[in-house]
């Protein structure tokens, strides 16, 4: 939507989302880390923050030499330990795609973990698909001419998904809604995107990015390891009492999925709302681990089709961490490039995860690389590199940790009970405050969302919880607590609360002494929870799992 001349030939040229350092060391010195920035955008108009990545759309992309390198970014990292992915992208000063690099060039370290370069291939080499989560504005912002173009370009780009790539569709205007979800059936696709129409006023911008985030994380067996969101849109959210920019930068912090964004304004929009709106996006793509570019006067076609040729530019770098914990928390992560007599260093950081089950794929299915997740067990277990599962068969982990806890600990008290006998009505604890459920309440439970809660790391690993999340449940070391915790001294009095709204799960931390966490990102206000998620509070860490029923 920038139609003022005055916007015409924007240049942006800005740091990515890692400052790439580089400066002429000794050849003897390969572990030295240089730090001269790049040089910073000049442009007349808007232009995004200083820290903002764009995207050299203007640039055809041509491959440069080693030699030629200037830029290193992390796009992506994805573990499940000891195995760890790390996709890059490695530019020259001009930006063009960087190919060629060895294997020995590289050295990473994920925290006080080294880790060893395993292999590094150009990520058209690897045979790896992309999971892509198309966002669309479907606000009245954007003219009817203009959305065609929009819907044009993403017909195009769903034309050229390889066989292994799969994507959905989500769109954002005054609601969010998955239009689509992930599918490789181009078919179903096409439909989809012929479909969308503009029909709202408003923006629900940040909750159309926590979308396609939570769908980003997604660990169905089908969906490629890589993923990927792309938006075009003004960067303004001018829905009442939507989520909020430190919402979304939260969400994007706990498992990052590259956004990239193009910034797109109508005429209307005044200068400022621009320029605060392709900073906000450029502070998403940044943190993200994407690109963020303005439109300018382009075609939307040949934006799409140049940052579609731009993300399959990257490169896969698999290290292997042997003493990794697995843990499930974020570790800095680091990776130098040693290019000639120069060494760039970039910087980011990886969950790390280990896989806890993988799928059993059908009898009738071929086996096939487990970066698609379509794996038979058998070979599923002999890789490093299977697809993260979370959750998939938590309640059967903590059920199998509770009767081996039972078994040992016969004849001392502890936190989960022998079963009752046939006679006696089955007792469920909820977590809602209505005391304990009867039989009867189990064959016909009260409206809530049933989960399960199992202790991961703390005193009494395998406590198990099963509940019926209500309006409002707290956790805490109080008695009067839906869900006590007693024997943690760091945990609060009154420490966390879960509720459920539209179907959703959701936790507050209460004003606890040391805070709530989840997966390992520690939250400030209320916070989105999804079956698998980890939830730390004082020293005990619960694996949650939804359940179907009680």
């Amino acid at each position: 939507m920038l139609h003022r001349s005055w916007y015409l030939g924007l240049a942006l040229a800005v740091l990515g989302q890692v400052t790439t350092a580089a400066e002429t060391v000794p050849a003897s010195g390969p572990n030295a880390v240089a730090s001269a920035a790049p040089s910073a955008a000049t442009a007349s108009g808007v232009a995004p923050s200083a820290a903002t990545s764009v995207l050299p759309v203007s640039t055809p992309a041509v491959i440069a030499s080693p030699s030629d390198v200037s830029q290193v970014r992390i796009i992506q990292s994805r573990a499940t330990t000891p195995t760890v992915a790390i996709y890059l992208d490695i530019r020259s000063e001009t930006g063009k795609a960087v190919a060629h690099i060895k294997a020995e060039q590289l050295q990473a370290d994920i925290g006080p973990y080294p880790a060893v370069p395993k292999s590094f291939q150009e990520f058209t080499q690897t045979g790896e698909g992309i999971a892509t989560v198309f966002l669309v504005d479907v606000s009245k912002s954007l003219k009817p001419d203009q959305f065609a173009q929009i819907r044009s370009a993403l017909l195009q780009w769903t034309e050229k998904m390889g066989d292994k790539d799969r994507a959905a569709i989500v769109s954002f205007g005054e609601s969010v809604k998955t239009v689509q979800d992930f599918t490789a059936d181009k078919a179903k696709l096409k439909a989809k995107i012929s479909e969308l129409a503009l029909i709202d006023v408003h923006t629900r911008l940040n909750e159309g990015l926590i979308r396609a985030l939570d769908l980003g994380r997604r660990a169905d067996a089908d969906l490629p390891r890589r993923r990927v969101i792309v938006t075009l849109t003004d960067g303004i959210d001018d829905a009442a009492g939507a989520s909020t920019r430190e919402d979304t930068l939260a969400r994007i912090k706990e498992e990052p999925v590259p956004i990239y964004a193009i910034g797109f304004a109508a005429p209307s929009v005044s200068a400022r709302d621009i320029d605060q709106g392709f900073k906000l996006l450029g502070s998403y793509s940044h943190a993200s681990g994407g690109t963020f570019s303005a439109a300018g006067g382009k075609p939307l076609e040949q934006i799409y089709a140049e940052l579609n040729t731009a993300i399959h530019e990257a490169s896969l770098l698999m290290v292997e961490c042997a003493t990794c914990p697995g843990d499930g928390r974020a570790y800095p992560l680091r990776v130098r490039l040693q290019a000639d007599q120069r060494v760039l260093t970039a910087s980011s950081e990886v969950r790390l995860t280990r896989s806890i089950a993988l799928p059993i794929a059908p009898a009738s299915s071929p086996a096939s690389s487990p970066q698609t997740g379509d794996v038979p067990l058998a070979a599923a277990l002999e890789t490093a590199s299977g697809v993260r599962l979370w959750g998939l068969l938590a309640g059967g982990a903590c059920f199998a940790v509770i009767v081996g806890y039972m078994l040992l600990r016969r004849k001392k008290p502890g936190p989960v009970l022998p079963p009752a006998p046939a006679s006696e009505p089955l007792q469920v604890r909820t977590i809602q405050g209505i005391g304990d459920l009867s039989a009867a309440d189990v064959a016909n439970p009260r409206s809530g969302q049933p989960i399960q809660l199992c202790v991961v790391s703390g005193a009494q690993p395998g406590r198990v919880w099963r509940a019926v999340v209500g309006a409002k449940t707290v956790i805490g070391r109080a008695v009067s607590c839906d869900v006590v915790i007693d024997d943690d001294s760091e945990i609060s009095a009154t420490n966390s609360a879960l509720s459920t709204e539209g179907g959703l799960l959701f936790v507050d931390d209460l004003g606890s002494t040391n805070g709530t966490a989840i997966n390992g990102s520690p939250i400030k206000s209320r916070r989105r929870i999804n079956d698998g998620d980890l939830i730390l509070v004082g020293r005990t860490e619960l694996r949650l799992t939804v359940l179907k029923e009680m």
